[in-house]
């Protein structure tokens, strides 16, 4: 009952989903250029009709050599399996289909990424909730939601003649100014992207990216997914240079963006959540300056082989992620 699909297909059913689960990093398409990060990820797009009901799985089937272990994890950012309706028997014998066909395909774990705003319809699997995130709800002045250090910063900024932003980009200033803030913030390798994966990105209609220019010089740089249909847009990455860490160019930046979404008609802007579960986290309080809005998201995971992932278990030292015998990916 489950087929292997092409990306065509896959996007026709995407598009026919419950408006609020058409959200950018849910769709074939971002799942299809998210492989370009990674020669291991392999793009599949699965299918199981029953009657006039469907669910499609959207995820990367990634293969670790060394242990010989073969995974369905969720592209980066969020994924998880998409339902049409919200029938409990019908996403029980979907679930029982793909337990049968990952059985059967040798894959040891699914690892899901709920995000905050798709209101999937899903089982009461065993969630794991990681941490809270943020979102900007884009109302009438939403900019006063803003704490004041932000407003009086941004209205700063905005007076600064030879600050400009703008739609226009060139790639290699991008990557450049990208990988070298990525080695400020002494990132692991899972963060550093490669140009081809860039242009990827860049080109798709679901991405919109906003740059801070000092006069002619790149100095920042916010890059967005969007959908008008589930009217969400999502904060995907950013950086800065030296000059726009003093300027505080960030904060412009996810103004300007805010700014746009908002006067395109959408309602939510997701930024997400900070680099670790606590509250305390640099990155999340700075997220939370921005709105008070505070979502919860979850991950989960389905084990098709427990005896297995269990002997996995006994080799590592690292067991407290759910995927603790591979690398970030």
């Amino acid at each position: 009952m489950i087929q292997r699909i092409d990306l065509e297909k896959a996007r026709n059913f995407f598009n026919i989903l419950p408006k609020q689960m058409q959200i950018a990093s849910y769709s074939p398409d971002y799942v299809y250029v998210d492989s370009f990060r990674n020669p291991n990820l392999e793009p599949i797009f699965l299918l199981v009709e029953i009657k006039k009901k469907f669910a499609l799985i959207f995820f990367h089937l990634v293969r670790t050599k060394i242990i010989n272990v073969l995974d369905l994890i969720s592209a980066y950012g969020y994924g998880e399996t998409l339902y049409s309706d919200s029938d409990q028997d019908f996403i029980s014998l979907v679930n029982n289909y793909l337990c049968e066909w990952c059985r059967k395909k040798n894959i040891l774990v699914k690892f899901n990424r709920h995000h905050p705003l798709a209101n999937n319809f899903f089982l009461n699997c065993s969630k794991i909730y990681t941490r809270n995130t943020i979102s900007i709800i884009l109302k009438e002045k939403f900019f006063l939601e803003f704490n004041s250090s932000n407003r009086n910063e941004i209205r700063q900024l905005i007076k600064i003649d030879n600050i400009k932003i703008s739609n226009e980009f060139n790639i290699d200033a991008i990557v450049n100014l990208y990988n070298e803030h990525m080695k400020v913030l002494k990132a692991r390798d899972f963060y550093f992207f490669n140009k081809n994966y860039f242009n990827k990105l860049l080109a798709s209609n679901y991405v919109k990216i906003f740059c801070a220019y000092k006069d002619k010089e790149l100095i920042g740089f916010v890059i967005t997914l969007f959908s008008k249909i589930s009217g969400i847009a999502e904060y995907f990455i950013s950086s800065t240079s030296e000059t726009g860490r003093k300027l505080k160019v960030n904060k412009l930046l996810l103004y300007s963006a805010a700014d746009f979404f908002y006067k395109n008609n959408l309602n939510n802007f997701y930024l997400g959540g900070g680099r670790t579960n606590d509250d305390k986290d640099s990155l999340f309080r700075f997220k939370s300056t921005f709105s008070k809005n505070k979502l919860k998201f979850y991950i989960s995971a389905e084990i098709f082989d427990i005896e297995k992932y269990n002997l996995l278990k006994n080799k590592f030292y690292n067991k407290n992620n759910i995927l603790f015998y591979r690398e970030d990916i």
